[in-house]
């Protein structure tokens, strides 16, 4: 739709046609200045150029055009059900078997094979407790990542779509995670 050009004459206040949503006021390049308060005054000519009122759904007359606003959802607040907690921490424990896992791994592997006193340095720090903490977690993600992407992999062929089978294997993928992470983690410790 076409833009509708206004003309103002010299010394305009543009205050008032500012406030207005659906004016966008363009300045001549040639104007001597305007003050940096609410009021501002143009010296020279000043063209103003509207939309039409269709565009704008916040416009007077235009009632029939404004659309509910989304609710706000507090994600926080919000309890989720099993599958969606399966996929969030599918997502969140591949992103951190990529990024702090893949690079410590190899730092590991470059000092184990570098020399055999490599390999008792990484035994000695295997005994720290801290770092067996970090070791059973990255133990879980591993796992985790694993199993829920096998029930993914399941769900694309259209296996256990059904909301209670959706359920269902969330539990079992979620039950599965934490026994092999503890019956491996166990000769760890």
């Amino acid at each position: 739709m076409p833009w509708t050009i206004k003309t103002f004459p010299l010394a305009v206040n543009l205050s008032s046609i500012n406030r207005l949503p659906w004016v966008e006021p363009l300045v001549n390049p040639f104007f001597s200045g305007f003050t940096y308060e609410l009021t501002r005054i143009v010296s020279l000519d000043v063209r103003v150029y509207t939309r039409p009122w269709r565009q704008y759904p916040t416009c007077p007359g235009s009632e029939h055009l404004q659309r509910k606003r989304p609710k706000y959802l507090d994600l926080m607040r919000i309890k989720q059900p099993l599958p969606a907690v399966v996929s969030l921490l599918h997502r969140v424990s591949g992103a951190l078997l990529f990024f702090p896992g893949i690079p410590l791994l190899l730092c590991s592997l470059d000092i184990v094979l570098n020399s055999p006193e490599g390999h008792v340095q990484l035994q000695s720090l295997l005994d720290n407790p801290l770092l067996k903490v970090v070791l059973t977690l990255s133990l879980w993600f591993f796992l985790h990542h694993f199993c829920a992407g096998i029930r993914f992999l399941a769900l694309d062929l259209h296996y256990g779509s059904s909301l209670q089978q959706a359920r269902t294997t969330s539990k079992i993928v979620f039950a599965a995670g934490v026994i092999l992470t503890l019956l491996i983690s166990a000769s760890m410790w």
